[in-house]
């Protein structure tokens, strides 16, 4: 035997150190970098698994040196000297940025000594973290689409911040390589419908760039399928014409890239059922030769094989129907079995076809063929007669069980669809041995990973239908045995919840409305299809769930539990685990499957279907607030509320303070005779239409009362249902509200519009509303104001009309008296030229507030060549959302920006958590080397901001090479408040600025983000 070397008896001491500390650094790592074990734990990693391959790969003095706060700054200088050109893992990687960017200030001039910079060294950290994830992202297997897409999606994130810093000198880091990946990582992403359309569109154009050097197929076999993803997103075929006119284009052997052909034939398929029907059969018919030579030929990619084969059978459907239109949008094969949502019709049509172009490979063993045969045949299995159905889960069974000489299929998804099979072939043939072996799978994956959620979720659902499971099992927590022995589906569900709220790698989603309610996705769709959260404090879910428990027993009472229901409350979680008394809480309810009420309504329904359901749903409103009365104090600060909080405010977004303040004044004396009721917050979003038709609330909790009729006006106002000028589903509803409350209300009409009327005024002015809404609500306020009123109600028209002119006066529409309209490029122009006499002239006459009179501006602007009026001027310093510009009834001024000392009134205001400031990369030096922190330089101030992407934009004026640098607002004393999103401060010290890693600013803008996630 060879004596081992020093070396290697270094090695072995190190690792059996390593395997006594790697808990305690998780844990380390866990406390001091919360925001990269979050991020490590989002990409599917566990970070304890992370430390080991640290450990064993670095050394334990090299993790402790990097992973424990207080390292002396040259010793991290050192070794990042030594580590940059090292292979990293995500962790490593991730750890070493977050570091290098924490510590700018104490690093900063070590690095300058050493003949570098902190900025370039924070590039090579990107670089670093770019090269870990695009790793991670091809380790990821398909089958955990979500993790998969994820970590492309912040792979990309990272190699476009590096776009910038693109060097030739470096063929690794050339703008093409850089172009390159990101395609790459965005077809990826697609494949699951996870890129959005800009993604495909800088993909195509790097793609495009790189053939216009050189012919590359497989930078050509992409780009075809950024075409057919686009088509899959947008619905235009135009895409599609594209992709064949490429096609045509280049010239590639039969026998070689298969990718390529493949979606050639793709595009030609989706075509098809775009064409005139004399050219429907022969595009069908390309598709289907190409594919067939494409197979003749040995695929490597099994994956590719199959799609292929899954592709030719479908075309040989649409030869076989001809006459059969087929709708192949959105139709990604064979990814779209990796999904959780329902199949495409064309997939239950053809699902013969499908199954028998890969039912012989799955007969001979073939692993993927299996997975992917398995997960066909059962979920088509869903829409036969119970005889079919219980063939088909046999038979999809039987492919997940051992075959042949080849083994069983023991990954997480297989088990997973293994069990939900067995259960559901228990339920047609009541075997009580299927149930006992899908009990025994989800139990050894529970055990095998007792931080996921997904086995919990499905043993819970059998045990709520099926009831407990007696036997004894050994080597479960007790609480989850007793549990199951005893039927207690409802503490199997809330562990579960506590499990799904914790798991970073599950997706978010957002169900919108006032409160932060949310579902998770994970890749079985089990978890997803069984909880919503809702946040928020104790008091408000403990009234949410009583007032749940109120209307649950009147629905109950009155015999309506098929027409309406309450989501279900299952259990309440802490944001804050490590808390003794978090004073906010998570709800957990049960989710029903099926569509939010306004996703309803968005859909292609018939007219009459949209006036039945937006009825039904009002006699369910009226249910509700027919519940329980507001109480006396709820009443009397009803006035204040709406004031304050709703219609008051809106109004100052519009009008001048003193004029928004008579408005309400007008419109509350309207409601003077009006019954208050306890206000239910009844948007669209919180109301959720059922598979089965039936109406569930999904938020009860408010405060409060408002005027009758009011929130009916919410539930149909506040997102486009009927045509602006149909009153009469509108008055259907409101009689069909009025008859369910049991109220007689005198001009009942006239208070709907009144209060349709507010919440036109909610839609025009908030910053979140679309195009299309605004619009609706504008034309709503016009037809409002053209109509005859009583006497009660003879204001309302000229109140409407008021906030039509002032809307028109914000966006420059037309010409309400005396103000013209400002086409968008004289806007921009004369927009700018204020702000420079505003902010830098010394000779404009302002006051020492910094205001101007708009006669004398227009005089300057005039002077200097400008077209302009004073009106014009008024009309873009008031514009909605202009946040650069003040204006006091003919005074202008500069929220911010000066350079020359014009104002001293600024507001201070408690600033946010985190402001944002960016810079060019040639300041970083003096920034962090020279320790001068942020100076305003020609200006007064230093400008910062809450929001990362306005910071950017404005330092990217001046070149694309920038930073962003994050700052605590406390450790800036002279902070004041300039506008909504801008705050100013005489300078800011080093030692409060930091760069936050990508990671981080890709985590807070991940969609649905929430606290827990």
């Amino acid at each position: 035997m060879t004596a081992p070397s020093p070396a290697d008896v270094a090695a072995q001491l190190s690792k059996k150190r390593s395997l006594g500390v790697e808990h305690a650094i998780a844990a380390g790592l866990e406390a001091n970098f919360p925001a990269v074990t979050k991020i490590v734990k989002t990409l599917g990693l566990d970070p304890r698994i992370e430390v080991e391959k640290w450990l064993d790969t670095a050394g334990l003095h090299r993790v402790k040196l990097w992973s424990q706060p207080g390292t002396d700054p040259s010793a991290l200088v050192r070794e990042w000297n030594q580590l940059k050109d090292e292979p990293p893992t995500v962790l490593s990687a991730l750890i070493a940025e977050h570091r290098i960017g924490d510590q700018g200030s104490e690093i900063g001039p070590y690095l300058h000594s050493s003949a570098t910079s902190y900025a370039a060294e924070l590039v090579n950290a990107r670089w670093r973290t770019a090269r870990a994830l695009k790793a991670r992202a091809g380790a990821v297997p398909y089958f955990e689409q979500i993790v998969l897409a994820r970590t492309c999606n912040l792979a990309r994130a990272y190699y476009q911040s590096l776009r910038p810093f693109a060097t030739n000198d470096d063929p690794t880091r050339s703008a093409s390589k850089i172009e390159w990946e990101v395609a790459k990582l965005t077809v990826t992403a697609a494949r699951f419908n996870s890129s959005t359309g800009p993604e495909l569109d800088d993909a195509l154009r790097y793609l495009n760039a790189r053939l216009d050097e050189r012919l590359d197929i497989q930078a050509a076999a992409f780009k075809l399928e950024v075409l057919i993803e686009q088509y899959h997103i947008s619905g235009n075929y135009e895409h599609l014409r594209e992709a064949i006119q490429f096609s045509k284009s280049v010239t590639v052997p039969e026998d070689d890239w298969p990718l390529w052909h493949v979606s050639c034939a793709e595009a030609y398929l989706d075509l098809a059922q775009h064409a005139a029907s004399s050219w429907r059969s022969d595009f069908v018919r390309k598709a289907y030769d190409t594919l067939n030579v494409v197979l003749q030929n040995p695929i490597e990619n099994v994956t590719l094989h199959i799609r292929a084969k899954l592709l030719r059978a479908l075309a040989r459907y649409c030869m076989d129907f001809p006459t059969t239109r087929v709708a192949l949008r959105n139709v990604r094969l064979p990814f779209l079995l990796r999904t959780a949502g329902p199949l495409p019709p064309i997939v239950l049509q053809a699902s013969g076809y499908l199954i028998n172009s890969i039912q012989g490979a799955a007969d001979r063993g073939q692993y993927q063929h299996r997975e992917f045969l398995a997960e066909l045949v059962s979920r088509i299995s869903a829409d036969r007669p119970p005889a079919d159905r219980a063939q088909m889960l046999r038979e999809a069974i039987r492919l997940r069980d051992p075959v042949e000489s080849k083994l069983a299929l023991e990954g997480t998804r297989d088990l997973m669809a293994q069990a939900l099979d067995l259960f559901s072939l228990y339920a047609i043939e009541r075997q009580e041995e299927m149930r006992t072996r899908a009990i025994d799978i989800l139990l050894s994956l529970h055990l095998s990973d007792p931080t996921a959620s997904e086995p919990l979720v499905l043993l819970a659902r059998n045990i709520e239908m099926w009831g407990a499971d007696r036997r004894l099992r050994r080597g479960l927590e007790t609480t989850l045995s007793q549990a199951i022995q005893n039927g207690d589906h409802r503490a199997i569900l809330a562990r579960a919840a506590g499990l799904a709220f914790k798991d970073q790698t599950l997706r978010v989603s957002g169900l919108g409305g006032r409160g932060k309610t949310y579902t998770v996705a994970d890749f079985s769709g089990f978890t997803g299809a069984t909880f919503v959260f809702k946040s928020g404090a104790e008091s408000a879910l403990v009234r949410d769930e009583q007032r749940a428990r109120g209307v649950e027993g009147l629905i109950a009472d009155k015999s309506l539990t098929d027409a309406f229901g309450v989501i279900e409350h299952i259990d309440k979680l802490s944001i804050l685990p490590s808390s003794e008394s978090a004073s906010e809480l998570v709800s957990v309810r049960r989710y029903a499957r099926g569509d939010t009420l306004r996703y309803y309504l968005d859909s292609r329904i018939e007219p009459e279907e949209k006036r039945l359901i937006v009825e039904r749903t009002a006699r369910f409103l009226a249910l509700i607030h027919g519940a329980e009365p507001p109480t006396e104090d709820e009443c009397r600060s009803a006035r204040r509320e709406m004031k304050l909080k709703e219609l008051g405010r809106w109004l100052k977004r519009l009008l001048p303070r003193e004029e928004a303040s008579a408005m309400f004044v007008s419109w509350w004396s309207m409601m003077s005779h009006v019954p208050l009721l306890p206000r239910r917050d009844a948007h669209s979003l919180n109301w959720i239409v059922s598979s089965s038709g039936r109406i569930l609330a999904a938020d009860l909790e408010s405060k409060g009362a408002r005027p009758v009729v009011y929130e009916l006006a919410q539930l149909i106002e506040d997102h486009p249902v009927f045509t602006p000028s149909d009153d009469v589903p509108r008055y259907a509803a409101l009689d069909a509200y009025l008859q369910s409350l049991g109220c007689e209300l005198g001009s009942s009409r006239d208070v709907y519009d009144a209060c349709a009327a507010a919440r036109s005024v909610a839609v025009l002015t908030d910053p979140h509303s679309s195009e299309r809404s605004r619009d609706y609500a504008f034309k709503r306020l016009l037809h409002i104001a053209s109509g005859e009123r009583g006497e009660e109600f003879n204001r309302l028209g000229s109140w409407a009309q008021t906030i039509v002119e002032a809307w028109r006066l914000k966006v420059g529409l037309t010409d309400p008296g005396r103000f013209k309209s400002i086409a968008p490029a004289d806007r921009i122009r004369i927009s700018k030229a204020m702000s420079f006499h505003l902010r830098h002239d010394p000779s404009a006459p302002v006051t020492r507030g910094g205001w101007i009179f708009a006669n004398d501006l227009a005089d300057i602007l005039r002077r200097n060549g400008h077209k302009v009026t004073p009106e014009q001027l008024l009309v873009i310093a008031g514009a909605l959302g202009e946040p650069r510009f003040q204006l006091d009834k003919s005074e202008i001024r500069a929220a911010y920006g000066h350079s020359k000392v014009k104002r001293g009134d600024f507001d201070t205001t408690a600033p946010p958590p985190v402001l944002f400031h960016a810079t060019e990369t040639r300041n970083m030096a003096a920034i962090f080397a020279g320790r001068s922190g942020l100076l305003p330089k020609s200006r007064q101030f230093v400008h910062l901001t809450p929001e990362p992407e306005n910071a950017e934009i404005a330092a990217r004026r001046h070149g694309p090479q920038t930073f962003l640098l994050s700052l605590d607002p406390t450790q800036v004393p002279d902070l004041v408040c300039a506008s909504t999103d801008t705050w100013l401060a005489s300078s800011v010290p080093v030692s409060a600025l930091r760069v936050p890693t990508i990671a981080e600013l890709w985590l807070e803008q991940r969609e649905g983000a929430t606290p827990a996630q």
